[in-house]
């Protein structure tokens, strides 16, 4: 009899270079089953291939990228041919699986769907045709992250492909981006909304006050730990309002204590009115008013008396988005590019090392056209950073580097296990974070190295007790040696060592992946595809490390993420969760070796042995990739 129609015919994109088939076999008397295809070009079906009894899947690997198809497949014997089974596919353009690809296999993750790099991952688009086999390369041998095997062939291929034909070209607007080559890219025109820290530092330079109003104002949303990113911060409606009041009451304040030092003469007429609007607009807006922004608000003083048209202008200038807000618009260039201002060159100097608006030296310097050359800026530069000003600022990056936060915000701890971590502790810990960094960078003219493999540190006196360290007295903070290597630079600090922690204990993965992405920038992708993990039983007698080794150990879908932060993660195990040296755990001599994987090409394949914490850091100071991250 004519054998059974086989059922359930399915099929599978195979890299886009292959269509598997499979299906049921109903039937235990064919002698075999023939498959046939027909293409959109095709008049007809076509036998491609006869296969033997039993069977139930064919490989077809004669497709190409972009093709529909169509399937059947039916059995035989001798008495005749059963009835066929259908399906279809589409297989998508080399470009299209390209993108499939960067998505499904994370890609996006880290360096972004426009292929930018984020915030500090290495841009995609600096590749081109030139660098296409580089970029293969790259892809086939380390990516992605953990998995390398997981997309080779093909898929790398096409990825590759699609960041050199798509990401590439659109970042390069259309053009070849090699065009460009030797150039550094072009950044984003933009208007940056002032911080909480940035408008406070402001209105006080501006107005000659010294308000503290950081906790008056909405807390900025954070990316990736900083509180400066322009996309995330705009004028809400609950901005408005707080500023509105703040605009108010600085008004009022500013025009009753320093009206003097706002209004430069004494005639109270219309020259002294226009004199007043462009003296004080020119530091409110960081930059010359035009004559149609002047007319504007000399109108306040053709209807109100001069004081009070003074109060109204002061409030008016600090709800206008001219000072809210920090101009990176830049002007248009013969070439069609944009270019910074004078002004807005003085405005990134200055809210760069210093927090807020420029100075009078800097506001001559944008008037003179004399920030246009790298020697001109970094001359100012220097200045800047000599100005006392610069090590609150730095200290308010370096809290948002390393703690993803103010250095002020340090997390609160479990009293029954830390009761020696007390609020003055933690206030003390925060300034030596502050005190540590700005000594290295600014006081002593320090090098990078000397972040990572400093035998000393800043303390007070409560800090000194809390680290069982002698030498320091009062609350004023001194430099301790540590010769014993207890603590040696900002990976030791007790700031940092709390922060990456748990309430009750130390965490190794948590401090791992600090060191892997705020260290070394490399950003890991969150976790997907991992399914069910269970933990493991709990040993009460068992180390931290003991417990944590389970990710590379036994939990096959924790390893590709985890093979890199764990053995950076285990070298803080001297260190509990409150930022206290120990060297045991569990009547258990701690064991702070490991192995460092992927420091400068990110591969699992590139190791680096260390004994602990100390010898970590002196590969991180001897790090090319890692003096580059801080960078960043």
């Amino acid at each position: 009899s004519v054998p059974s129609a086989p059922t359930g015919l399915s099929l599978n994109n195979i890299d886009n270079e292959a269509v598997n088939l499979s299906w049921l076999d109903n039937s235990g008397n064919e002698t075999g089953f023939t498959i046939q295809r027909k293409a959109p070009s095709d008049e007809s079906w076509t036998d491609i291939a006869q296969i033997a009894a039993d069977s139930t899947s064919y490989q077809d690997t004669t497709v190409s990228a972009g093709n529909d198809y169509d399937y059947q497949v039916s059995a035989y014997n001798d008495a005749g041919a059963s009835n066929s089974s259908s399906v279809s596919i589409n297989l998508p353009t080399l470009l299209a699986y390209g993108a499939q690809v960067y998505q499904d296999q994370g890609c996006a993750n880290c360096h972004g769907n426009d292929g930018k790099g984020g915030f500090t991952n290495v841009p995609l688009t600096q590749y081109s045709n030139d660098t296409f086999d580089q970029l293969l390369n790259v892809n086939t041998t380390t990516m992605p992250l953990g998995q390398p095997d997981a997309c080779v062939g093909n898929c790398a291929y096409s990825v590759s492909r699609y960041i050199t034909d798509v990401l590439a070209i659109t970042d390069a607007g259309g053009q070849d981006p090699q065009a460009c080559a030797g150039e550094p890219p072009a950044s984003s025109r933009s208007l940056r909304l002032l911080t909480r820290f940035e408008y406070q530092n402001t209105v006080n330079d501006l107005l000659g006050l010294s308000v503290n109003l950081i906790h008056e104002l909405p807390d900025e949303n954070r990316v990736d730990g900083y509180d400066n990113n322009v996309a995330a911060n705009q004028v809400t409606g609950i901005r408005l309002e707080a500023f509105l009041n703040k605009a108010e009451a600085l008004a009022s304040e500013a025009t009753t204590a320093n009206y003097g030092q706002l209004v430069p003469c004494a005639t109270e007429d219309n020259a002294c009115a226009t004199q007043f609007i462009q003296t004080f607009g020119l530091r409110a807006y960081r930059r010359p008013l035009t004559t149609d922004e002047v007319n504007q608000y000399l109108a306040n003083f053709a209807q109100d008396a001069f004081r009070d048209a003074v109060q109204q202008t002061v409030m008016g200038m600090l709800m206008s988005p001219n000072f809210l807000y920090r101009s990176e618009l830049g002007e248009l260039q013969a070439d069609g590019t944009y270019q910074l201002t004078a002004y807005e060159i003085a405005s990134s100097l200055s809210y760069l090392f210093w927090g807020s608006m420029p100075d009078d030296k800097l506001f001559q310097s944008a008037a003179a056209d004399a920030l246009n050359t790298p020697v001109e800026r970094a001359i100012e530069a220097h200045r800047l950073l000599e100005d006392s000003r610069s090590h609150e600022q730095v200290g308010n990056f370096v809290g948002q580097w390393l703690l993803s936060s103010s250095p002020y915000a340090l997390p609160e701890k479990d009293s029954d296990v830390y009761p020696a971590y007390t609020n003055d502790v933690r206030e003390a810990l925060s300034q030596e974070l502050v005190s540590f960094f700005t000594h290295v960078a600014l006081d002593n003219a320090g090098h990078y190295r000397d972040l990572f493999t400093s035998n000393y540190v800043l303390a007070n006196q409560t800090l000194a007790n809390y680290y069982g360290l002698s030498g320091a007295s009062g609350h004023q903070f001194s430099v301790i040696n540590v010769p014993d290597g207890s603590r040696s630079g900002l990976l030791t600090l007790g700031a940092v060592l709390a922060r990456h922690a748990n309430s009750n204990e130390s965490h190794p993965s948590k401090r791992g992946r600090f060191f892997f992405e705020r260290i070394l920038c490399h950003d890991l992708p969150e976790p997907a595809n991992m399914g069910i993990v269970e933990a493991p039983t709990v040993d009460p007698n068992a180390t931290t490390r003991e417990r944590f080794a389970f990710h590379s150990e036994t939990a096959e879908s924790c390893y590709s993420c985890h093979q890199y932060i764990d053995g950076p993660g285990f070298s803080f195990e001297n260190y509990d969760g409150a930022g206290q040296f120990r060297s045991q755990e569990n009547n258990t001599t701690i064991d702070a070796s490991g192995v460092l994987r992927g420091l400068e090409t990110y591969t699992p394949s590139e190791e680096q042995n260390f004994t602990d914490l100390q010898s970590l850091g002196q590969i991180v100071a001897d790090s090319p990739n890692a003096s580059q991250c801080i960078a960043k």
